[in-house]
């Protein structure tokens, strides 16, 4: 493929003008927020996208240049900076959060590398997605981009990984963040290394080319770069002498010098017309971006008795992915007979037991590596496949926090318009089983008030393909907490005679049928179980009945079914749940109901440290002679 370097220099100029712009207006306080300019290494990546015109590019922070390169929508790029019409990400982005046709940045540095890597992974049969990825040299230090590494060779992803080395880390010298080679690192997962350097034009077409041409495979580009102007407006911190030098070996400065580019061309006069026209235009109103509402006819009654808790999951997520023939089951250990043995294992809890047998392209034991592989979903479901991953507990949802908080609840919104991204997290949540503190959270509290999160905690009487539905119509993120003391148990347990049960949209309710209720209780997961199993005691021996109000979907407070328990019980409520110093669900329900309700009493069992292990846990959760207590009180 023969390039322009000509045009591919004119290119670069006009990165350079167009910052250099924002700079500028950024001091006359047209701009807000913060600017990371490029300057100084705009030239790679213009050429790059002539080799990549059909590959996705991820980029980051300083992907002013990246984003121009690919798109040539300098006008998009303007207009979101200086908050005008025609915003590319309608004035939300900024200049950090950018979306068009094949591109995505993220503020977070190293945060979309498993994206990446799933996005361009070879599965299906199908080879037509490749990434660019990119990535500064502050960013080694960072444990995610090692997954993703790992992953890209395991699952063949057509990337290619760009490192800027402009050997700074904001205002650190980059020699002193990071400790090792990274081409032996990179050559360590089998990954194509190619080195080249912006003060030499062939090297970076030769690297282009040969990364571009390579048919199947990750390959990483490391580019030997400079960064000739601060890490954000004018925080630059080095040596005045270092950066003339920077200067003099820049080659848009040296082809400035000698006349073959210049400032009073046509091409730097079209930018300069253009920023002119944006900033006298209109100036942008924000408009949240708005998920397109759903509405889904649920099955209300509950699931045949003959089936455990697992097994109903398990069929429900085969059926699942027999309607869906591009979702994708990923987790660790989630296999059946990875060593042909003839010893099943299906993962950690048998949920996933026979999905591999039956699906075997389409569930994917990941390694230990929930940031890596949650990204590589996320990945996938840009390709707008339905990924199911699997959390083996709800514990280690702390280890893909920042790949949840910073990329799969902002992808949908923060780009100017709701982005579908149907990604779903499955974990074993709660305690009960004694397995101690790093094995029994539940986690939800951790993740409520997320925007564009789905939170859900089935139990034993809704039916587990209600809220596969929801996804699939949906397609937006949701997280799952299934509470592991269940798995073993049947579906749909006989509860007492003298209560009715429902199921409401997604809330499960329980009510007496001819008895006054002394209160509503307020429960999911373990607690509701608990109750249920209770009821027939708590009438027989000490003549007490409870309303119960269990949401499936926890996120989406609503009001009308627990107001209207409340009202028939005296509007006194009970709060049973498992998380640590009151930083529960029910409380953030409860202040939604004091809005336009009363409540006579209120009461709430308390934990107050992390659950122990073994026959310890006991003295910690909620049992029934606490139960019993609790409700005596009311009785008082």
């Amino acid at each position: 493929m023969r390039i322009e370097i000509q045009e591919i220099l004119q290119k670069s100029l006009q990165i350079r003008y167009f910052e250099e712009r924002l700079l500028e207006e950024y001091k006359k306080g047209l701009i807000h927020g913060t600017i990371h300019t490029c300057i100084g290494q705009e030239i790679f990546p213009c050429i790059l996208a002539e080799y990549t015109k059909n590959y996705f590019w991820f980029s980051n922070h300083r992907g002013h240049g990246h984003y121009i390169a690919k798109t040539d929508d300098f006008r998009g790029l303007a207009s979101e900076i200086l908050l005008k019409e025609s915003a590319i990400a309608g004035g939300v982005g900024g200049s950090q959060h950018l979306k068009n046709l094949n591109f995505l940045s993220n503020g977070i540095q190293g945060g979309q590398t498993g994206i990446a890597t799933g996005y361009s992974a070879q599965l299906l049969n199908n080879e037509e997605y490749s990434s660019v990825m990119f990535l500064g040299d502050g960013t080694l230090g960072t444990g995610h981009i090692y997954e993703a590494f790992n992953l890209a060779g395991i699952y063949n992803s057509k990337i290619i990984f760009v490192l800027e080395d402009n050997k700074i880390a904001q205002s650190t010298p980059s020699s002193r963040t990071f400790n090792g080679n990274i081409k032996d690192i990179v050559e360590g997962y089998n990954i194509d290394y190619v080195n080249c350097d912006s003060n030499n034009i062939q090297s970076m077409v030769d690297a282009a080319e040969f990364a571009s041409t390579k048919t199947k495979g990750p390959v990483f580009i490391h580019l030997n770069t400079q960064r000739l102007s601060s890490h954000s407006k004018s925080d630059d911190n080095r040596k005045s002498e270092d950066i003339e030098t920077l200067q003099k070996n820049d080659i848009l400065n040296s082809k400035l010098n000698d006349g073959s580019l210049s400032y009073e061309s046509e091409y730097i006069q079209n930018i300069k017309i253009l920023f002119d026209e944006i900033i006298n235009a209109e100036n942008l109103q924000y408009i949240k971006p708005i998920k397109q509402s759903i509405e889904i006819e649920i099955k209300k009654d509950c699931p045949k008795n003959s089936d455990r808790f697992s097994e109903h999951i398990n069929k429900s997520l085969h059926d699942f992915m027999e309607d869906n023939s591009n979702a994708l089951i990923l987790g660790e250990d989630i296999e059946d007979d990875p060593f042909n043995s003839g010893k099943v294992y299906g993962g950690a809890f048998k949920v996933t037991k026979g999905l591999s047998t039956k699906f075997p392209d389409r569930t994917l034991s990941m390694p230990i590596s929930e940031s890596g592989f949650t990204g590589f979903g996320t990945g996938l479901a840009l390709r707008n496949q339905y990924v199911i991953i699997e959390i083996m507990f709800a514990d280690f949802l702390s280890q893909n926090f920042d790949q949840i908080f910073h990329q799969i609840t902002k992808i949908p919104s923060i780009y100017g318009s709701y982005i579908n991204l149907p990604v779903l997290i499955r974990a074993a949540g709660f305690a009960g089983n004694g397995y101690g503190p790093t094995h029994s959270s539940s986690m939800e509290n951790i993740f409520f008030g997320l925007p564009n999160l789905d939170i859900f905690v089935p139990n034993l009487f809704f039916d587990y393909e209600n809220i596969l539905r929801y996804f699939q119509a949906s397609k937006s993120p949701m997280l799952l907490i299934e509470p592991k003391t269940l798995y073993t148990k049947k579906m749909s347990p006989e509860i007492y005679k003298e209560y009715n049960l429902e199921n409401i949209e997604y809330t499960t309710t329980i009510e007496p049928k001819s008895r006054k209720p002394i209160c509503t209780i307020f429960a999911y997961g373990p607690e509701l179980d608990l109750i249920v199993s209770n009821l027939e005691y708590l009438a027989k021996e000490y003549e007490i009945y409870v309303n119960v109000f269990s949401p499936i979907n926890i996120s989406e407070v609503k009001t009308e079914i627990i107001n209207e328990l409340l009202n028939k019980s005296g509007s006194r409520l009970l709060n049973l749940n498992q998380s640590v110093l009151n930083s529960n669900i029910g409380n953030h329900w409860i202040s939604e109901v004091l809005k336009n309700e009363q409540i006579n009493y209120y009461n709430s069992n308390e934990i107050t440290d992390w659950i122990p292990t073994g026959r310890s846990e006991k003295n910690v959760l909620l049992n029934s002679e606490k139960l019993i207590q609790m409700l005596d009180c009311i009785n008082d």
